[in-house]
């Protein structure tokens, strides 16, 4: 059990990223998505001519753990703020939430250099958020000691 909330967050957003493009890439490899995670975070740099190389791919994942990463404390915090009862939902929520903000905005906003050609692609997407909500949520709960996540004694 880990004690610190920071460190607690960051490496369960990591598993969480890690299951997450595990999912991606098995869905790529049996031809069910136009991309993975990491060509569609190198796309957020390069153009898309690039993304396809192995060095992209290596790049992507840095900045896909990057996000992923500083993305671990605000579901740490809602789950101490509101409590572990029901955590898949919750993260189910904030999957959800990621995705819009991460995957649905800067595609709209044209910030990617890929772009979809398949509506397939974006479910996958949700659905990769989703799974990427649930397992962070569960490994909060599980690598963090049961005093993180009680609520303060006090009311404000």
């Amino acid at each position: 059990m880990i004690s610190d909330p920071i460190v607690v967050s960051t490496l369960s957003r990591l598993f969480g990223a890690l299951v997450m493009n595990v999912f991606s890439h098995i869905l790529k490899i049996f031809k069910q998505t136009e991309w993975d995670y990491a060509h569609l975070d190198a796309s957020w740099l390069l153009y898309w001519f690039r993304v396809k190389r192995k060095t992209s791919f290596l790049l992507g994942q840095l900045i896909n753990a990057s996000i992923s990463s500083a993305m671990g404390v605000p579901i740490f915090y809602m789950l101490r703020k509101t409590g572990n009862k029901h955590y898949l939902y919750k993260g189910i929520a904030t999957g959800v939430v990621m995705w819009l903000v991460l995957y649905v905005l800067p595609s709209k906003r044209k910030m990617f250099s890929l772009k979809a050609y398949y509506p397939k692609t974006h479910f996958i997407m949700l659905l990769g958020g989703i799974i990427y909500g649930i397992s962070t949520a569960w490994a909060i709960i599980t690598f963090s000691s049961p005093a993180l996540l009680r609520k303060n004694s006090r009311t404000n």
